[in-house]
């Protein structure tokens, strides 16, 4: 089989270059200095040296107050900071890619990674955050621009590690095909985008004619019915508890309406809340007594995430979800940011207001093609998901009516054949 270069140069690499040593306030950009090499390099074997490191300053977060040691690779043009997030490369997500889901808060909050260390990419500029997971190391940037030689130099990076992860989960913007490494696929989702033009004019020009028209009748119609009807924007600590509440609560209603069970507990509500407040933007319909419909988006960089949306079934006729959500689009134009992203689903209201998709692909990377063909687990998972959507799909009562009928015909025609037949 075919060996790639990435794999080549995996195979083939000595002891990197000397590690850098750093003072650690918050692991700050400093000038680092070489150590000297240490004793017994001459063997020519892979070592990994670790920085020294003191349990009693660990911060929530993988911070690492203490004296600890980037690892430089100079070939791959990478240093990682184990176990540490510097203070300015936090900083640098939100403008460096725009995405909620790449940032410190999410990674702490939503994927509640303790031990987070961080990768830092030159010639084009990255920033990965992970965390080991047992033997696998757990990529923690999502819905991130990456190139598919950097993404190779990033696996590469993180495979030359002690101890070896066994594979590496990862998201990215292109086919996993174009990984120097072996590759499998996980999940194949869509990000829902809307790029934003300069004016809300220039916005609601381009929207289907259809869509405009419904979303002034229905807002005229709303406005003449229901006396006092208006807009609200609330921005970080300016969202309430209970703003939050409410929007959930229409979420779990809704849900129950679709014979499922929403995926916001009472843990989830505390997310939402505490992301809200940190970066939040929250775009209410509401009239003198009753709060008819919420949108919740995330501003990052240049970018807005729309990540809660409710409205009341009373109000429906009305459209105000559509409603609520253009004017969320709308803010996110007045601020001048450049993309309004709508998260995974393909809800019609979403292409009804322009959202084009832009798939993702959640992958395991492995550092030879036998450690692939070995990761059994992974493998028995895969087979059981499809088993589990195949027969969820056969349990929709429109699939049992259908299979129903074709049962019906065929043993009607077989039943005549035998007649004819006899």
């Amino acid at each position: 089989m075919p060996v790639s270069p990435a794999q080549r140069r995996l195979a083939t690499t000595q002891w990197h270059p000397a590690p850098l040593i750093v003072e650690a306030a918050a692991c700050a950009r400093l000038r680092p200095r070489a150590l000297p090499a240490p004793a017994g390099r001459g063997t020519g074997r892979r070592r990994e040296h670790e920085g020294t490191r003191d349990p009693q300053h660990r911060r929530p977060g993988g911070r690492i107050t203490a004296v600890t040691q980037p690892i430089a690779f100079a070939d791959l043009r990478s240093t990682v900071y184990m176990d540490c997030v510097p203070d300015w490369a936090a900083a640098e997500l939100p403008a460096l890619y725009g995405s909620f889901f790449s940032t410190v808060e999410y990674f702490r909050i939503y994927d509640e990674a303790t031990a987070i260390s961080t990768c830092i990419l030159e010639q084009p500029h990255h920033v990965i955050m992970f965390t080991r997971r047992g033997r696998d190391v757990l990529v923690l940037n999502k819905v991130f621009a990456i190139d598919p030689d950097s993404a190779t130099r990033l696996c590469e990076t993180l495979f030359r590690l002690r101890p070896h992860p066994r594979r590496i989960r990862l998201e990215v913007m292109f086919e996993p095909r174009l990984l120097g490494f072996p590759s499998r696929t996980l999940i194949c989702s869509e990000d829902r985008v809307i790029w934003l033009p300069s004016t809300v004019d220039a916005y609601r020009a381009s929207l289907g004619a259809k869509t405009r028209r419904e979303l002034g009748r229905k807002w005229r119609k709303l406005q003449n019915d229901v006396p006092g009807v208006r807009l609200d924007f609330y921005e970080k600590d300016a969202i309430s508890e209970d703003l939050v509440h409410a929007v959930v609560e229409m979420n779990r209603v809704r849900m129950r309406t679709l014979g499922s069970v929403s995926m916001y507990d009472d843990e989830q509500e505390a997310r939402l809340l505490r992301v809200s407040r940190e970066s939040g933007i929250a775009v209410t319909v509401s009239t003198d007594d009753t709060l008819v419909a919420v949108d919740i988006m995330h501003r990052v960089g240049a970018h807005a995430t729309l990540q809660m949306h409710g409205h009341d079934p009373g109000f429906a006729s009305f459209s105000v979800g559509l409603r609520v959500t253009y004017e969320a689009v709308c803010e996110a134009i007045r601020r001048h940011l450049v993309a309004a992203h709508f998260g995974w689903g393909r809800e019609d209201y979403k292409q009804h207001l322009g959202a084009i998709a832009v798939p993702t692909w959640t992958t395991s990377v492995y550092p030879t093609i036998d450690a692939k063909r070995l990761a059994l687990d992974e493998v028995s998972q895969l087979a059981a998901g499809r088993l589990g959507r195949g027969l969820r799909r056969l349990s929709r009562p429109g699939v049992r009516t259908t299979a129903r009928r074709l049962s019906q015909r065929w043993t009607g025609a077989a039943r005549r054949g035998e007649a004819d037949g006899s």
